[in-house]
């Protein structure tokens, strides 16, 4: 009997997402305000849920991994809970009104900087009343900072639902597929407007300051970093589909066409069918994602998805004929980029960035040394988060005819923001983070529905590599499907130390 309560807190949390991503990505004020009220009622709606059908008794017969309670509810440890709140105990701090001597301390050339952003008329204090002699913030922009605040407190929310929502093997399942054929949609709309030579996006929306539209995003980028974080887990549902074998088990299940199967296991034309459409997903995405001409989305799936093989391969945890497979998808893309032909795909890429106005990676460079700047500026706390735009301005490299809101480069980015403090407890989440998502690659532990967690894992690294050149965890429609995966994940994981516990 399917848990009702439970698979309407996954279609909304589905709903969510595809919102995020329709709604351009939700890079304006508005959609992103939307966002974040989405997922706090479906915090609210969730918890509801949860106290009315896990009690705390519940929690304990059923072994879960270590937890802990509140209100009623019981939530799954994930390890990440204490760098979560030491970094918002960071921005809390960053907001705090400081004695003029205790900001001198922190940041000596905040005054300044400020006044050479021009921050500071956001901000006027009584007439006559000298700056420097005011109890003020550290962060430049104490708003753009608390706005940042609340959309990370979101991330945290939607990432405690889906982490405690994935439960069962099942709902995995369900919610990978939907997510695949939700991001074969977009793919679809984007070829189609890249083919119809449209230059608004959905046929619609003018871009007033420029970009570079491709499906919903005014930015291609955006749109090959949803395609990078999907790619891999098509992959492994197309993989899973072919390679299945038969549970083995002593369950049956009656078919729609009245076959009693072992349980797990469908008829071939069934099997064969949704090989077919995963088959078209996947060349659709990746066809999408190749003509996005999103160099650093392509190279960043290229090198995770090969840093994932190689370990899975090196710890042999892909067999002979799952190995065949990847390799001879490896061989159809070689060939359909051979077909098109390397010249053509190049001139795309130059032609692409010569419209598009894309920064350079030399600029790039001038702009993350200059990012650097702002940090040793500000080296303990940094400017606040959420106010790099502001505070950029008194750092912009001679010669940069560009608007630089985003360092494209989010590392460099939150370390100009946040500071050496909110950089290390970042760095310790980051590592946490790492050894969690690699335990189940490369240890003796595996986790059920593997090819799935692979996906995950491979999508997941993907976003991280991108974001070394591209600020795609800075669009909130990919920033909340990236938390979704990486919840979804570490859910795999949490069910794995679940039966090692029963098993004991």
């Amino acid at each position: 009997m399917r848990d009702e309560p439970g698979f309407g807190i996954e279609m909304a949390v589905l709903a969510i997402l595809g919102f995020g991503v329709l709604a351009y990505g939700s890079t304006s004020y508005w959609a992103s305000a939307i966002l974040q009220a989405a997922i706090a009622v479906l915090f609210v709606a969730w918890w509801f849920a949860a106290a009315r059908s896990r009690p705390p008794a519940e929690f304990e017969q059923r072994q879960e991994a270590s937890g802990w309670e509140l209100g009623g509810v019981r939530f799954r440890a994930s390890g990440l809970g204490i760098p979560a709140a030491l970094f918002v105990t960071v921005i809390v701090l960053q907001m705090i009104p400081l004695p003029p001597g205790a900001r001198y301390l922190v940041a000596p050339n905040l005054e300044a900087r400020e006044l050479s952003a021009e921050t500071v008329l956001a901000q006027p204090g009584a007439p006559g009343e000298s700056q420097s002699s005011r109890w003020r913030p550290l962060s430049i922009d104490p708003t753009a900072t608390l706005d940042a605040l609340l959309q990370f407190l979101a991330y945290v929310a939607l990432f405690v639902v889906v982490y405690n929502l994935v439960d069962s093997r099942s709902r995995l399942l369900r919610m990978t597929r939907a997510l695949v054929a939700f991001s074969f949609f977009v793919a679809f709309v984007g070829l189609l407007q890249d083919l119809s030579g449209v230059e608004r996006v959905y046929g619609i929306k003018a871009l007033r300051y420029g970009g570079s539209p491709y499906g919903p995003y005014v930015n291609h980028n955006h749109f090959a970093g949803l395609m990078e974080m999907m790619i891999p887990l098509t992959v492994a549902l197309l993989l899973r589909r072919i390679l299945r074998p038969s549970s083995g088990g002593t369950g049956t299940r009656i078919t729609s066409q009245g076959l009693l199967l072992p349980d797990g296991d469908q008829p071939r034309g069934e099997r064969a069918g949704q090989a077919i459409l995963l088959g078209l997903a996947l060349t659709v995405m990746s066809a999408a994602m190749l003509f996005s001409f999103s160099r650093g989305g392509l190279i960043a799936l290229a090198l995770s998805a090969g840093v994932v093989t190689v370990m899975l391969v090196i710890r042999g945890r892909l067999g002979r004929w799952q190995v065949a497979v990847v390799g001879l998808l490896l061989a159809v893309s070689v060939a359909a980029f051979l077909w098109i032909g390397p010249d053509t795909v190049v001139d795309h890429f130059r032609r692409a960035e010569s419209v598009q106005h894309e920064p350079s990676l030399f600029t790039r460079l001038l702009v993350w040394r200059a990012s650097v700047g702002m940090f040793e500026d500000f080296p303990v706390a940094g400017t606040g988060l959420g106010t790099y735009a502001s505070a950029f301005l008194a750092y912009y490299p001679m010669g940069t005819e560009q608007t630089w809101r985003e360092a494209h480069n989010d590392y460099v980015q939150l370390l100009a923001e946040v500071g050496a403090v909110g950089a290390l407890v970042a760095a310790v989440g980051f590592f946490l983070l790492l050894v969690r998502l690699l335990g189940p690659i490369l240890g003796r532990q595996e986790v059920k529905e593997r090819l799935i967690y692979y996906g995950l894992c491979t999508g997941i690294l993907s976003l991280l590599l991108h974001s070394l050149v591209d600020f795609n965890l800075q669009v909130p429609g990919n920033a909340a499907l990236f938390v979704v995966l990486l919840a979804m994940a570490l859910a795999q994981r949490s069910m794995l130390q679940r039966s090692r516990r029963q098993e004991t």
